[in-house]
């Protein structure tokens, strides 16, 4: 008997994703083994990591494949096996006895090397991966630093009542609650505006992490996603909210479904997708409100409507490539928080209102940074030119490997 999945009616990922995160959230918070630099244990990581696969080749317990799918793995994981494998390099897929694992190795010149979803240089980096993605102490390096940030607090889940206490009184509105951990935009609430939203909002980020983060909104703003392989920035993508655009034809409620057949957006279940089909919930009928339009509407030609608050890709958003529009000033501050945390693999998420100028003129903050960067947004990009991070990360592997 097939056991039926539940998803959160909110990020619609599986409640099993949620303990996970939770689990995961608490073991990184109680034993903070990333706040240690690098270095010595890094290599000694890397050597157990490669000795402990190489035990599970010899005794048999995983074989090594290189004729498998692609179809199933994660889109950035075959983006990179197809340029590693134009470039010479022989991937095989390290197969369990349960099936197919996310655990590769590489060959070519003689070399060898294992990696997971995407290589990387560890035994390089100066900081763990564990330590890239906690926004709490990512936050508190990048003001260190002196990197723009927004002024913010993490909190862990019996705090409520203070951290809600602790914003109004030193924050203020508008306010952002996210997870402490946690990907792909799920349980954030942002442009918060009252006692009764923040309380909400909190309530939801618990409902994913056991730590939560709170910090100013900064409006008027978009996210740009600066991917940095080897500390140059080699791709940048803006993440736009979910729309249609009128045609003088079609209802809004047609222009979705034209939207949604797209055979590029995949359901919100999916994991190996780039974009996602537009989400229709209460928020996008607030806004359809707001813009004095209802879902019959009949859209005049080239008039546009928004159908979320929020850039998630999850929720329809488009991603568009603008990697030659970022302005000197910007791709540099992608590149000077790659040095600073010591990372050759990363992506850095940039709130500000206009790429092409510089982040010194208009109002700026540092997001967080990505361990694993989504690297398929900026080979599928929903419009503008395509740009091969893929092809960055073969060459950091041919250079360090």
């Amino acid at each position: 008997m097939k056991l039926k999945i539940r998803f959160c009616p909110d990020c619609r990922a599986s409640v099993t994703s949620h303990w996970q995160n939770w689990f995961e959230g608490l073991i990184a918070v109680i034993l903070p083994l990333n706040w240690f630099k690098k270095g010595l244990i890094a290599k000694l990581e890397n050597y157990f990591g490669d000795q402990i696969n190489n035990f599970f080749l010899l005794t048999k317990l995983a074989k090594l494949e290189d004729t498998f799918s692609l179809n199933n793995l994660p889109v950035c994981t075959a983006i990179f096996i197809r340029e590693a494998r134009k470039r010479g390099i022989r991937i095989f897929n390290i197969k369990s006895i349960f099936g197919h694992t996310n655990y590769f190795l590489g060959k070519f010149d003689k070399k060898k090397f294992f990696f997971e979803s995407l290589p990387r240089v560890d035994w390089l980096d100066k900081y763990s991966n564990s330590l890239i993605d906690d926004k709490v102490v990512v936050k508190k390096m990048l003001q260190q630093q002196h990197f723009p940030i927004l002024p913010g607090k993490g909190w862990w889940w019996w705090q409520k009542q203070q951290a809600q206490q602790w914003a109004i009184k030193h924050l203020g509105y508008p306010l952002v609650v996210k997870p402490r951990y946690g990907t792909f935009s799920r349980h954030i609430t942002t442009n918060i505006s009252n006692p009764l939203e923040l309380k909400r909002a909190i309530k939801r980020a618990i409902s994913y992490a056991p730590t939560f983060l709170i910090e100013r909104y900064l409006s008027n703003t978009s996210v740009y996603r600066g991917t940095v392989v080897d500390f140059k920035m080699v791709a940048c993508a803006k993440r736009i909210i979910a729309n249609v655009v009128g045609d003088g034809l079609h209802t809004i409620s047609e222009l979705v479904a034209i939207e949604n057949s797209n055979p590029n957006r995949s359901e919100a279940q999916e994991k190996n997708a780039v974009v996602y089909k537009i989400e229709i919930d209460n928020t996008s009928k607030k806004l359809l409100q707001q813009q004095n339009v209802k879902l019959s509407t009949i859209l005049a030609k080239d008039k546009l409507i928004w159908l979320q608050k929020d850039p998630f890709i999850r929720l329809g958003a488009d991603i568009v490539e603008v990697t030659e529009k970022v302005h000197p000033d910007n791709r540099q501050l992608f590149q000077d928080i790659a040095h600073s945390f010591g990372v050759r693999l990363t992506g850095v998420d940039l709130l500000l209102k206009d790429i092409s100028c510089s982040w010194k003129t208009q109002p700026s903050a540092i997001l967080e940074l990505n361990s694993l960067p989504g690297i398929e947004m900026h080979h599928f990009p929903s419009s503008g030119q395509a740009q091969n991070v893929a092809g960055a990360i073969v060459n950091m592997v041919l250079k360090y490997y």
